[in-house]
């Protein structure tokens, strides 16, 4: 980039981000916040629209375990129980599971070459189950 073209590049970045900071103080003590980082996974879009928010999120715009567990109460058991993949859960939901990225986003972040069906579950998949191994949504909708 010749320097002809970077210094006004430069200017143009320096104002906007001059212009951003001032609008958030203007604007009040609390910056604001998009009312929402992107469209929901597929399997949560019956949640779209802001009047849906709370029932995930807390006042602050942070995601409540509970809430979550409201929903999934065959994982809240599981996690009471400690047992499966959610035996040692302790905090949000969102430290494995990244939502607002699209309908067509995966919600677990499970590599199923690496994952021990049999430790994990109690169940192994062995004998007529075996070819299942490869494809986890066969089982789990």
């Amino acid at each position: 980039m010749t320097a002809s073209i970077r210094t006004p590049l430069v200017r143009f970045v320096f104002a906007f981000a001059a212009t951003v900071l001032a609008s958030a103080r203007a604007g009040g003590a609390e910056p604001q916040v998009p009312i929402a980082p992107g469209p929901l996974a597929r399997a949560h879009s019956a949640l779209e629209g802001v009047g849906n928010c709370s029932k995930c999120h807390e006042a602050g715009h942070e995601l409540s375990p509970a809430k979550c567990l409201a929903c999934h109460k065959p994982i809240a058991d599981r996690i009471a129980r400690k047992f499966g993949v959610h035996r040692d859960v302790t905090g949000a939901c969102n430290g494995c599971h990244a939502e607002h990225r699209g309908p067509d986003a995966g919600l677990r972040q499970i590599d199923p070459s690496r994952f021990n069906h049999a430790a994990e579950t109690g169940f192994a998949l062995e004998n007529r189950h075996a070819k299942l191994a490869a494809n986890c949504s066969a089982c789990h909708k």
